[in-house]
């Protein structure tokens, strides 16, 4: 099977897939969100959520999990969210598109309760905004 190569389109903020196919990125040249308390995070695809697999990193913000500038890479599916912390740890269950519940996360305030739909995990915090990368993974 052939699959073309994806397009990526330039924006004031950095590169955002377009379309069906693949690519090669670097993280430090793609779209980036940014929440105040939340910290900063890419999905790699920008407006795209993928149906197979997917890669984000997040860099936690102040206060977040009790790790300031702490980086948390995700791996997964629409259908199975796994995150992969700091000690190499995999977190996610399949066939569950809802956050994983971690203890400690919630001791720091950083965590969600049990049921959490994903539309309200972040709810707490400001809305995120699109920026164009800073440094953070230096």
């Amino acid at each position: 099977m052939d699959v073309p190569e994806a397009q990526l389109e330039e924006t004031e903020q950095g590169l955002v897939y377009k379309g069906d196919g693949w690519f090669v990125v670097n993280a430090e040249e793609v779209r980036w969100r940014e929440s105040e308390g939340c910290g900063r995070s890419t999905n790699f695809g920008g407006d795209i959520l993928f149906d197979q697999i997917g890669l984000g990193i997040d860099v936690l913000g102040p206060g977040v999990g009790g790790r300031e500038g702490c980086v948390v890479f995700g791996v997964g599916s629409r259908e199975r969210h796994t995150e992969i912390g700091p000690d190499g740890e995999r977190r996610g269950k399949e066939g569950e598109s809802e956050y994983t519940v971690d203890e400690t996360a919630l001791k720091y305030n950083a965590g969600i309760e049990p049921g959490t739909p994903q539309n309200e995990a972040y709810s707490r915090f400001p809305p995120r905004r699109f920026v164009r990368y800073g440094g953070w993974l230096d």
